[in-house]
């Protein structure tokens, strides 16, 4: 997996390769997406594209999927309830 750092300003440098595989040039827009754990940069250009979008929408999917799998596996899940009552009573206890 490619890394690179972050520089002064917050500025992040695109290594080469990942930069070539999506035509990334100076000046493109690129929208970043906190994912709770980390961050996504998506090329505007991908927005645009139907394709790409829903590539990026079913890998998204995926990542939240095995985020959900990992926390429900560390417990950190609460649930499943038999009705609405039980589920507001749960969520009010669990913000104390």
């Amino acid at each position: 997996m490619p890394k690179t750092k972050v520089r002064a300003g917050g500025e992040v440098k695109i290594p080469a390769p990942i930069a070539t595989k999506y035509h990334l040039k100076e000046g493109d827009v690129l929208d970043v997406l906190d994912v709770g754990g980390g961050i996504i940069f998506v090329p505007e250009k991908v927005k645009q594209n139907p394709k790409l979008r829903k590539d990026l929408n079913e890998h998204l999917w995926d990542h939240m999927e095995e985020e959900a799998s990992e926390a429900i596996a560390r417990g950190e899940v609460i649930g499943p309830f038999d009705d609405l009552d039980e589920a507001i009573k749960a969520l009010k206890m669990s913000q104390v």
